[in-house]
């Protein structure tokens, strides 16, 4: 369960913005350094807020199913089994009983989740094996969340060891909620990435500059754009070309 306390929310809010500004930076970094690009010199605020608009969605879809999730079980009972469960890992000393107890308090999504992913996994290895890289990186991005849910209660016990102090169930749950988005944006970058790089989405774009027509292809393609600058990525030589904006007479798009 991952509820987190409204008064927690509310003391949380006001870094909202900060988040976002990270957020795109984080995705913008990502992608562009993969094109050898250091995007940060070519950048501006807005730009930074709007770069993540296309992950949305997905984040919307996820996380409302986790607050249905949250809502169905956020009884007093399982409020109060919940901190218990954070307690009793806090206090086991014993590596395998905590992992139990992490079980316990993931395995009613983790083993379900893992069973489906490994009969798409053989599917696709049976049907479609030139997208089963794709499908083992949808397989290890929630297992990369739940080993970063369980060194977070590993944390939070050590935190306990050394001040004997207990942070309470929120907290961890804003935590873990921070490394899903994380990865989850990682993820769909990545994704971005593979489309231009292997799937050569914009291989049929082109653009005039000074009356000059400047086509994609398979090794040469641009790659995006912001408002100031455009980017031309030369894939034999791990090269990318800036050119100024207002000297991008018009883009084409082709299918």
């Amino acid at each position: 369960m991952l509820h987190i306390e409204t008064n927690r929310l509310k003391e949380l809010a006001p870094y909202g913005g900060a988040f976002l500004i990270f957020l795109g930076v984080v995705k913008l970094t990502i992608y562009y350094s993969a094109f050898n690009l250091q995007i940060t010199s070519f950048l501006d605020l807005t730009e930074i807020l709007s770069a993540f608009l296309n992950d949305l969605l997905f984040m919307t879809i996820a996380f409302s199913f986790l607050i249905v999730f949250d809502l169905a079980t956020s009884s007093k009972s399982e409020l109060e089994s919940n901190k218990n469960l954070h307690e009793t890992f806090s206090l086991e000393p014993k590596f395998w009983k905590r992992f139990a107890v992490f079980l316990k308090m993931f395995g009613g999504f983790l083993i379900p989740f893992n069973t489906i992913l490994i009969f798409i996994l053989i599917w696709h290895f049976l049907k479609h094996t030139d997208s089963i890289y794709t499908h083992l990186w949808s397989f290890f991005s929630p297992n990369l969340m739940s080993v970063c849910a369980y060194l977070l209660l590993e944390s939070k016990r050590k935190y306990y060891t050394i001040y004997q102090k207990t942070l309470d169930p929120s907290t961890f749950n804003i935590m873990l909620y921070v490394i899903i988005i994380l990865i989850t944006l990682i993820n769909n970058t990545r994704i971005d990435v593979q489309n231009v790089k292997e799937k050569k989405r914009f291989a049929k774009t082109s653009f005039v500059i000074d009356s000059i027509v400047i086509n994609s292809d398979s090794l040469h393609y641009y790659i995006g754009n912001t408002k100031n600058y455009l980017f031309f990525y030369d894939q034999q030589y791990n090269r990318t070309t800036v050119f100024p904006m207002n000297k991008v007479n018009s883009i084409s798009f082709g299918e």
